[in-house]
């Protein structure tokens, strides 16, 4: 996934208007294809594979996504 993809996401997701748990659906998990084109995934947080993103964590859920992003680079941007 390339760093612009993330981005936009984020900002999508920070400056969504409506209700973020019911609209965009989404947890504390990312799923990506690494630089083998397997499916890879990391949860955000403990169990954040159970814990939705909503209006009033997303601002933690895009701040972590973008450090795990920053984290696992060669993974997640070497597509770009």
């Amino acid at each position: 996934m390339c760093l612009q993809v993330i981005y936009k996401s984020l900002i999508y997701l920070l400056e969504h208007d409506g209700d973020v748990e019911e609209d965009i659906m989404i947890t504390f998990k990312v799923q990506y294809k690494d630089v083998y084109s397997e499916m890879q995934s990391h949860e955000l947080k403990d169990d954040g594979e159970n814990i939705p993103v909503t209006n009033h964590n997303r601002q933690v859920s895009t701040s972590e996504a973008y450090v795990s992003a920053t984290n696992y680079g060669a993974a997640l941007f070497w597509g770009c």
